[in-house]
C-alpha cells in the first residue's frame, strides 16, 4: 500500500504518532458521548499466524468480545467521519506475551502511525489518523508477539447505522416528493413497473408540463435519479433528455437512456419484446454539479421530462455532498504518464497496463487522476495498489472491462483498489460473457469505494483465495449478481455496501465443488431490488455468516435471505449464521412453479444435499411486510439443527411454510397481521416436520394445508 509523507513523533511506551497529535486521556471502557466505538471482533482480519498465546479470560473486554492478531497479521476497522480532518483515536489493546509487539496503523492504505505497544497492564494507547469525510478504513498491523484488540474509539467520528450500510446520501422517494404527474403502485405483480420501484410506487410524468419536485434536508452537490423511459420498438434502447431546476432556474440536463434496462423472456432473458414478460426497467442517472456549488437544506429541486412523446417514471433521488478529489499519493506512478486519455477519447487499455507493470517493478501505487478513460479490455493484476480521485472524479468507462486478478492455480494477491467508478456497457446477459468490474482472485487484498455499473456483474470472486476486505461498494443496475464469491474463499468480507437493481443475487457465497471454504461474512450491507434471484443467498461452506444487514424489495425467485446446499456447493458446515438482519417486503413470486405462491422471506432449500450435521441460526430477526410465508422449508432433508431465535414478524400470510420432511426449533418467535395462518403445510411432503417450541413464543397456532 501507498504511504503518505508525515512528520512522526515517537513517545516511548506509546505508538509513535503524528506530530501534531492531542494525547487523549481516555482508558477502556471510559469512552464519552463525542468518541465513536468500534469493536474489534466486528472488523476484519487477515490471520496467518498462530493467535493460541492469547487468552483474555477474566479480563473484561467492551462489546463482550475481542480479536486476536498474531506476527504480520492484520485488521481493519471500516469508520466514518463528518468531515476531512485529523480525528484522535484511543486504542484498546493487550499483549499476550512479554516479547515486544510493534503495530503499524494507517488510514485508507496510507500509514498514520507505528510503533511498540504498551504491555497488558495499561492497555489503552492513543494515537492521530487522517480521515475524510464518509467511510475510512482504519489498519493496525502486528509485528512481533500476538495481540488481542478490545474496540478502537474515535473523537468526533460520525456514529454508523445500527444495520444496514451508512449510506453516502440522502434519498427521497418520488411519491413523498411534490409532483403533477401520475402515483403508480404499490404493486409486486411481475412485467409491471411498480414492481421493481422502490416501495413498489413511482411517479409518472406524462407531459412535458409534469414535474416532480425534491426537497433536501441536507446540503448536496450532486444527484443519482433512479427512472425508467420506455424501450424502442426493436427493443435496443432509446435517449431523451430531462431537464433539472433548482429553486425554478435551470441547473443541467440529464441523458436518460433505456439502452440498459428492458429485457425480455424467461432466463436468460434478451432484448426482443416479441419474447414478452419484460422486467428490469429502471436505471440511474448521476450529476455532479461541482465541488463549489453546494446547495442548502430545503432546495427545491425539480425534474421534468422534455422530450416529446416520452412517458419518465422516476422512482427516487439521491442528494450527495461530495468532498474534494484526492490528490495523488507520493511517489505514485501515474497512468497519463504512459498516455493514458483523461478525455475518454482513445483507449487507455496500453497505457494502464505499463504503467501497472512499472509500479509493481517500482514498489509503488498506480494513480488514475480525475478524468473519464476508455478502455478495451481486462486488467490483470497482481501485487499492486491502484488509486483514483474518487467516484465521482475519476471514471474508467468500457465494454466487458473490469481490474480481475490471476485464477488458480497462481492467485493474485496484495492487491488494493480504491476511489474510482466503473461504467461497462452491458446490455443484456450473456453468461459466456467474462463481465464483471472485479473478477478472480484476491488473495490479502482490499476494495474500497469502488463504484460499478452497467457490468454483468458488480464482482465474480474465483478461489481459491483467502482474507479480501471489500467495504464501501456501490453496486447497481447489473445484469447478474451484485457479488459473488464463488468457490474456495475463505476469511473475506462485505461490509458498509450498497446494492441495487442486480439481474440475479445481490450477496452470494457459491461453494462450488470442489475446496475448502468458510467464515467468510456479509455484514452491514442496504441491498434492494434484485430482478431475479436473493438479496443474500449462502449456498454452502461452513461458518459463514450474514449479520446486520437491511435487505429490501425482492421481486421473483428469491427471498431475503437464502440458506442451504445447492448448486454443487461444498456442503454446509460449522455454524451458519443470520443475525440481526433487517427485512422488509421480501420474498417474492416463482414464476416457473404454478403450485407455488411464492418464496418465503427467508428461504431454506437444501437440494443437493441434506442438512443433517450442521448448524443454522437464524437470530434477532426483523421481517416487515413479506409477500407470502416469513419463512419457507422447501426441498431437502433437515433436521433439528436449524434455530430461530428473537424473529419478529409484522405482515405475511404464513409464519411457517413446510415443504419438506425434517425440523427446526423456534424461540422468542413472534408474528402479528398474517392474513392466513400460523402455519402451512404441505400434506404429502411435510407430514412429519417437527417445529419444536421453545420458550417466548406468540404467534397464531394455526395450520392449515393445501396442495403442493
Amino acid at each position: 500500500m501507498g504511504s503518505a509523507p508525515l512528520f512522526i513523533l515517537c513517545i516511548f511506551g506509546l505508538l509513535c504518532v503524528n506530530a501534531v497529535s492531542v494525547p487523549i486521556k481516555v482508558h477502556a471502557g471510559e469512552t464519552s458521548a463525542s468518541f465513536i466505538t468500534y469493536e474489534a471482533e466486528k472488523a476484519f482480519r487477515n490471520v496467518k499466524g498462530d493467535v493460541s498465546a492469547c487468552n483474555m479470560r477474566g479480563i473484561k473486554m467492551s462489546g463482550g468480545g475481542y480479536s486476536t492478531l498474531a506476527n504480520e497479521d492484520y485488521t481493519i476497522f471500516t469508520v466514518f467521519a463528518p468531515e476531512d480532518d485529523v480525528y484522535p483515536v484511543t486504542l484498546n489493546a493487550y499483549t499476550c506475551t512479554p516479547e515486544k509487539t510493534f503495530i503499524e496503523v494507517q488510514a485508507n492504505g496510507f500509514t498514520e502511525a507505528q510503533g511498540q505497544l504498551l504491555d497488558s497492564s495499561n492497555h489503552a494507547t492513543s494515537h492521530n489518523v487522517h480521515l475524510r469525510r464518509g467511510l475510512n478504513t482504519i489498519t493496525y498491523k502486528v509485528t512481533g508477539a500476538s495481540v488481542a484488540f478490545d474496540s478502537i474509539a474515535i473523537k468526533g467520528g460520525s456514529p454508523p447505522a445500527l444495520r444496514g450500510a451508512t449510506l453516502p446520501y440522502e434519498d427521497v422517494e418520488a411519491e413523498n416528493a411534490t409532483y403533477s404527474g401520475t402515483l403508480i403502485g404499490p404493486d409486486r405483480k411481475y412485467t409491471t413497473l411498480p414492481s421493481e420501484a422502490s416501495q413498489r410506487l413511482a411517479v409518472q410524468l406524462n407531459t412535458n408540463s409534469d414535474y416532480v419536485e425534491f426537497t433536501n434536508k441536507n446540503p448536496f452537490n450532486a444527484i443519482v435519479v433512479r427512472y425508467s423511459i420506455p424501450n424502442s420498438p426493436d427493443g435496443n434502447g432509446q435517449q431523451a433528455l430531462m431537464n433539472v431546476l433548482i429553486d425554478g432556474k435551470q441547473a443541467a440536463v440529464l441523458n436518460v437512456t433505456s439502452y440498459y434496462s428492458w429485457e425480455y423472456g424467461g432466463y436468460p432473458s434478451n432484448k426482443n419484446p416479441g419474447s414478452g414478460t419484460p422486467h428490469h426497467f429502471y436505471d440511474d442517472v448521476r450529476h455532479f454539479f461541482s465541488n463549489s456549488t453546494v446547495f442548502p437544506a430545503g432546495t427545491k429541486l425539480r425534474l421534468v421530462g422534455t422530450t416529446s412523446g416520452i412517458v419518465y417514471t422516476i422512482d427516487l433521488i439521491e442528494f450527495y455532498n461530495v468532498g474534494a478529489a484526492a490528490t495523488m499519493p507520493s511517489g505514485s506512478i501515474d497512468v497519463t504518464q504512459y498516455g493514458a486519455d483523461p478525455n475518454g477519447k482513445t483507449d487507455s487499455f496500453n497505457a494502464f497496463n505499463q504503467a501497472i507493470a512499472a509500479a509493481v517493478k517500482a514498489n509503488s501505487p498506480v494513480w488514475i487522476p480525475i478524468g473519464k478513460y476508455t478502455l478495451s479490455q481486462h486488467i490483470m493484476i497482481n501485487t499492486v495498489t491502484i488509486r483514483g480521485a474518487g467516484v465521482w472524479y475519476t471514471e474508467l468507462h468500457g465494454n466487458d472491462f473490469g481490474f480481475f486478478g490471476n485464477w488458480a492455480p497462481n492467485p493474485s494477491s496484495n492487491v488494493h483498489l480504491y476511489d474510482f467508478y466503473i461504467l461497462g456497457q452491458t446490455k443484456v446477459r450473456n453468461d459466456g460473457e467474462i463481465s464483471s468490474g472485479a473478477g478472480g482472485s484476491y488473495t490479502s487484498s482490499t476494495i474500497q469505494n469502488v463504484w460499478i455499473e452497467h457490468n454483468k456483474c458488480g464482482m465474480w470472486l474465483d478461489g481459491p483465495f483467502d482474507s479480501l476486505h471489500i467495504t464501501g461498494a456501490i453496486i447497481r443496475n447489473t445484469f447478474a449478481d451484485g457479488i459473488n464469491f464463488h468457490k474456495g474463499i475463505t476469511n473475506s468480507m462485505v461490509e458498509q455496501s450498497i446494492l441495487r437493481n442486480l439481474g440475479d443475487d445481490a450477496l452470494a457465497m457459491w461453494p462450488e465443488q470442489p475446496g475448502n471454504y468458510g467464515k467468510n461474512t456479509f455484514q452491514f450491507n442496504t441491498l434492494s431490488l434484485p430482478v431475479l434471484a436473493n438479496l443474500i443467498a449462502i449456498y454452502g461452506g461452513s461458518d459463514n455468516s450474514a449479520t446486520d444487514n437491511m435487505v429490501v424489495d425482492n421481486i421473483v425467485e428469491g427471498a431475503g435471505l437464502q440458506a442451504g446446499t445447492r448448486y454443487n456447493s461444498v456442503p454446509l458446515g460449522g455454524t451458519t449464521t443470520f443475525a440481526r438482519n433487517t427485512l422488509l417486503r421480501c420474498g417474492s413470486f416463482d414464476v416457473y412453479n404454478p403450485n407455488s405462491k411464492g418464496e418465503g422471506a427467508i428461504w431454506i432449500f437444501s437440494d443437493s444435499g441434506p442438512i443433517t450435521q450442521q448448524t443454522l441460526l437464524f437470530e434477532d430477526i426483523t421481517i416487515t411486510d413479506a409477500l407470502y410465508s416469513a419463512v419457507m422449508f422447501y426441498q431437502g432433508q433437515f433436521t433439528n439443527n436449524i434455530t430461530f431465535s428473537n424473529i419478529n414478524v409484522n405482515g405475511a400470510v404464513y409464519l411457517w411454510e413446510e415443504r419438506n420432511p425434517g425440523g427446526a426449533y423456534a424461540q422468542y418467535v413472534t408474528a402479528i397481521n398474517l392474513s392466513g395462518a400460523g402455519t402451512w403445510i404441505c400434506p404429502n411432503l411435510a407430514q412429519n416436520f417437527q417445529l419444536k417450541q421453545g420458550p417466548g413464543n406468540n404467534y397464531p397456532n394455526t395450520t392449515v394445508s393445501g396442495s403442493c
